[in-house]
């Protein structure tokens, strides 16, 4: 029997400009230890010193319409 691998997101890179914040990356931690990062926009246009990073969680950030 093989071991599936599996991911699960724990933390996540936003943003901010003035009232809105933009969703840059997503980081996930795998059943083998290891660390990944999925980028949402072109890492080379955003400026990492003005990423807030903050838990992942399941719950909306945007209000609903």
């Amino acid at each position: 029997m093989s071991n599936k691998q599996t991911g699960w997101p724990f933390q996540e890179g936003y943003v901010s400009d003035s009232d809105d914040a933009a969703l840059v990356f997503t980081d996930y931690r795998w059943n083998d230890g290891t660390v990944t990062r999925q980028w949402h926009v072109d890492p080379k246009q955003v400026n990492l010193k003005s990423v807030s990073i903050q838990p992942f969680s399941v719950n909306d950030k945007q209000a609903p319409d």
